[in-house]
């Protein structure tokens, strides 16, 4: 069960030398207890992709930390799946 995610916020920052360029670095990982909840992480992967075709696909997933492409705004979707032993 996923989890509702609300927007996720980051304040700009200077560690790409540009403190106003609507643009950082995010650790998607940790959005992951946020989208599961108290359900059991070792029983699922999740992965995160700029596109809902990427995500339906398995596709082109963001390597975390991820440094956002869009000034200002950027939707990620998640794709979660069980994994079966």
């Amino acid at each position: 069960i996923a989890n509702p995610v609300t927007d996720w916020i980051e304040c700009d920052d200077l560690n790409d030398g540009d403190e106003q360029n609507g643009q950082k670095e995010f650790n998607l990982i940790s959005l992951n207890s946020v989208v599961l909840g108290t359900q059991n992480l070792a029983e699922v992967n999740i992965t995160y992709h700029s596109s809902q075709i990427d995500a339906d696909n398995n596709s082109n997933a963001l390597a975390s930390p991820y440094y956002n492409t869009t000034a200002f705004t950027q939707e990620i979707f998640i794709r979660i799946e069980i994994m079966f032993n």
